[in-house]
């Protein structure tokens, strides 16, 4: 899972940003995403939260993974 963190560095609050405005131009771009709804996208976001593959520890690079994880998982 690519959410731009670079190896060794703290994932910071403008990392995110980054990457949330990544996200929406590869939407509006290339909308290939499981879930674009933003009902399904949340019902996604939800269910992926209760998978051990989901982080335990909040942080900016969390947030980031739990965005990504529900573009697609279902």
């Amino acid at each position: 899972m690519d959410v731009g963190q670079k190896d060794s560095q703290t994932y910071t609050k403008q990392d995110l940003i980054d990457f949330i405005q990544r996200s929406l131009a590869e939407l509006e771009n290339n909308p290939d995403w499981e879930n674009i709804s933003l009902n399904h996208f949340l019902e996604s976001m939800a269910a992926w939260l209760e998978t051990p593959m989901s982080p335990d520890i909040p942080s900016w690079e969390a947030f980031a993974k739990i965005l990504y994880a529900a573009k697609y998982y279902e």
